[in-house]
C-alpha cells in the first residue's frame, strides 16, 4: 500500500494524543478562567473536570485507537469485502472500548454501542440515524483511514457508524480534505475552503476552530497551546489541531518533552499504529 511518511503518520496520530491529553485539563473552562488558574502552561499536567493522570487520554484518541486495531486485522482494506469486515471489526473493538469502562465517552456513542454491540455494521449505521448528532468524536476515528488513504466511501461509513447525517457527513468530507492537504502540503484556505459544504453545529465549530489555530501559528507547539488557551470543548478542539499540525510539520517536530509526557501504554500503542499505518515490512496493511 502506497502511504504517506511515517514521519507525517506519526505526527498525525501523535497530535491527536497530545492533543487530548493537552486539552482535557481545561476542557468545558472559560477562557478567562483558564488563562487565571494556568497562567501560561507549558507541559501535560492532566488533572482537569475528569481527574486525568499527567499524559493519560479521553475519547478522541481512543476513537483513533479503535479504528487503527481493525486496520490492523484486516488483509486488504480497500477490496469492498475486507472493507465490510474493517467496519464490523471497528464495531467490535467499539464495544470493547464501551466495556473497558472508559473515562469518558459521547452519549450518542454509548447509545450506538450499547444498542447494536451484537449487530453488523450495517445495523450500526441504521440505528445511528439521528438528525440532532452533531457532536465531533466521529472525526477522530477517520483519521486512521485517512492516513493509509482509504476512499470517502470507507471514511463516511465509518463515521455513519456512530453518527449519521448529513451534517456529520460534510464535516467529515471537510475534514478529510484539510487532513489531505496537511499531509501534501498544499495551502489550506485557498485550495480548500472554497469547495467545502456550508459549516453550522458543533461538529463544524470544532473543525473551524482547528483550523484557525493552525493558520494562526507556524509550529506545532503554538498550535496547540493556542487550542488549550480556547476555552470549551478543548480536548477535543487541541486534538483535532494536533492532528492537522502533526500531519502538518511532521513528527520530528512535535516537542520531545510532550510526547515523552504520554502515558507509557499511550506512548507503545501510538508507536506501533504509525509502524502499521506507515506499511513497515513486518506490519504492513496488505495492498
Amino acid at each position: 500500500m502506497r502511504t504517506f511518511s511515517k514521519n507525517k503518520i506519526k505526527g498525525a496520530l501523535y497530535g491527536i494524543a497530545i492533543g487530548d491529553a493537552m486539552g482535557a485539563t481545561t476542557e468545558f473552562m472559560s477562557q478567562l478562567t483558564i488563562k487565571t488558574q494556568y497562567k501560561k502552561r507549558t507541559d501535560i499536567i492532566g488533572k482537569g473536570w475528569l481527574n486525568l493522570l499527567p499524559g493519560e487520554v479521553t475519547d478522541p484518541t481512543e476513537m483513533a485507537f479503535c479504528v487503527c486495531a481493525a486496520l490492523e486485522k484486516v488483509s486488504n482494506p480497500k477490496s469492498y469485502a475486507q472493507m465490510q469486515k474493517l467496519l464490523d471489526r471497528c464495531c467490535t473493538n467499539l464495544v470493547a472500548w464501551y466495556d473497558s469502562y472508559p473515562i469518558d465517552m459521547e452519549e450518542c456513542c454509548r447509545d450506538v454501542i450499547s444498542h447494536c454491540r451484537d449487530l453488523s455494521y450495517k445495523e450500526w449505521i441504521l440505528f445511528s440515524q439521528n438528525p440532532h448528532n452533531f457532536n465531533n468524536s466521529n472525526l477522530f476515528g477517520c483519521v486512521p483511514l485517512i492516513l493509509c488513504r482509504q476512499n470517502l466511501e470507507c471514511v463516511l461509513l465509518q463515521s455513519r457508524l456512530t453518527h449519521n447525517n448529513t451534517v456529520c457527513d460534510n464535516a467529515v468530507r471537510r475534514y478529510r480534505e484539510l487532513l489531505l492537504a496537511c499531509l501534501k502540503e498544499t495551502q489550506l484556505t485557498t485550495q480548500v475552503f472554497p469547495s467545502l459544504p456550508p459549516r453550522f453545529r458543533h461538529i463544524d465549530h470544532t473543525i473551524d476552530s482547528a483550523l484557525y489555530h493552525l493558520e494562526t501559528t507556524a509550529t506545532f507547539e503554538t498550535a496547540i497551546l493556542e487550542a488549550v488557551y480556547h476555552g470549551g470543548d478543548t480536548n477535543a478542539i487541541a486534538a483535532l489541531t494536533g492532528s492537522l499540525a502533526g500531519a502538518l510539520y511532521g513528527y520530528e517536530n512535535i516537542p520531545e518533552r510532550w510526547s515523552a509526557q504520554l502515558q507509557p501504554a499511550v506512548r507503545e500503542k501510538l508507536d506501533h499504529y504509525a509502524e502499521i499505518l506507515s506499511g513497515s515490512p513486518q506490519n504492513a496493511i496488505a495492498s
